[in-house]
C-alpha cells in the first residue's frame, strides 16, 4: 500500500516547491546585480525595454558570460524573466496543491505562496 506521503503527486509538489525556493533565490541574487548596477534606471519602462522585448544592446560585451554580471540591460533583462518564470512555477505548484489533501499548515502555506507571488504585480 502506497501511504500519503509516498504518493507520486505530494513528491511531484515537494520537488516543485524546492524548486521555487531556488528560483527564488536566485531571483533575489538577481535583484542585487539590479540594484549594485544601478540597472533599472537604465529601461525604466513596463513590460517593454523602450518599446522592445528584447533590447538590441542584451548581449554587447565579450566574453558572453561578462553580459550577465557587467551588463545593465543583460542584468535587468535576467531579473525580470527570472521574475515572470517564478510567477509561473509559484502558480504551478499552487495548482498541484490543490487537488491533493494536505495537513492545514501546508494548505494555508501553498495559498501564502500564491497569495505573495500574486502581490508582485502590484
Amino acid at each position: 500500500p502506497v501511504t500519503h506521503s509516498q504518493s507520486p503527486a505530494l513528491q511531484n509538489l515537494r520537488r516543485w516547491s524546492g524548486g521555487v525556493a531556488v528560483f527564488a533565490f536566485l531571483t533575489a541574487l538577481s535583484g542585487a546585480f539590479v540594484a549594485g548596477l544601478d540597472a533599472g534606471l537604465v529601461y525604466n519602462s513596463y513590460p517593454k525595454f523602450a518599446d522592445q522585448w528584447v533590447p538590441s544592446d542584451l548581449i554587447v560585451f565579450s566574453p558572453v558570460w561578462k553580459n550577465f554580471f557587467e551588463n545593465t540591460t543583460t542584468v535587468q533583462f535576467d531579473h525580470r524573466f527570472l521574475g515572470h518564470s517564478l510567477l509561473i512555477a509559484i502558480c504551478a505548484v499552487w495548482v498541484m496543491s490543490r487537488p491533493l489533501v494536505l495537513p492545514k499548515r501546508a494548505n494555508i502555506a501553498a495559498n501564502a505562496l500564491m497569495g505573495m507571488g500574486g502581490c508582485r504585480w502590484y
